[in-house]
């Protein structure tokens, strides 16, 4: 068992003092997150720009490219095209992954196999947790010309076509703060 942490319960004349410093620490968490949203998206945007600087992520959980910055204590993670969470049935995604699939399997294999990647009608969803066990899947069940096609019919897009990826930070360990800034 845990020992029980003491805590000092305040008096009456130190209610006050605590809620003020309460409400203080509550204000600048939020402009601290609203800086923290504003130079996430300037990073971003800077990662978008310049492919070129991307390396290979080294997770063999997610799949992607990463951009290290400068000072090495950010990553920008850009993971790769997110796969679809399902498609209703006959509709045309429906339609342009069955028609793929009859390239290599007759129309009565090819639900079958889809099967193996989405849970069938009304709605088809996505049998796995993740694109890379999606992907993986499609790489060991589909032929080689085949699971390409398939998994880019399976990404997500937006209204323009454009696909949908993931952008996250990895943030290192900050150096204690001791009042000095970093030059």
């Amino acid at each position: 068992m845990k020992p029980k942490t003491d805590i000092t319960i305040p008096t009456a004349v130190e209610i006050p003092a605590l809620e003020n410093r309460l409400a203080e620490i509550a204000a600048e968490i939020s402009r601290l997150s609203a800086e923290e949203k504003q130079i996430k998206k300037r990073l971003e945007a800077y990662a978008l720009e310049h492919p070129e600087q991307h390396a290979p992520l080294k997770d063999e959980k997610r799949e992607g490219r990463k951009l290290a910055l400068p000072r090495g204590r950010v990553d920008i993670i850009l993971q790769s095209d997110l796969i679809i969470g399902g498609f209703r049935d006959g509709d045309v995604k429906h339609k342009d992954l069955l028609a793929l699939l009859c390239e290599e399997y007759s129309e009565s294999e090819a639900p079958k196999v889809l099967r193996k990647f989405f849970d069938p009608p009304s709605k088809w969803e996505n049998r796995f947790d993740n694109g890379v066990k999606f992907r993986a899947t499609a790489g060991d069940l589909l032929p080689p010309r085949l699971a390409p096609r398939f998994i880019s019919l399976c990404t997500q897009t937006d209204k323009a076509g454009v696909k949908k990826s993931n952008i996250t930070f990895d943030i290192k360990a900050a150096a204690p703060v001791d009042g000095k800034g970093e030059s």
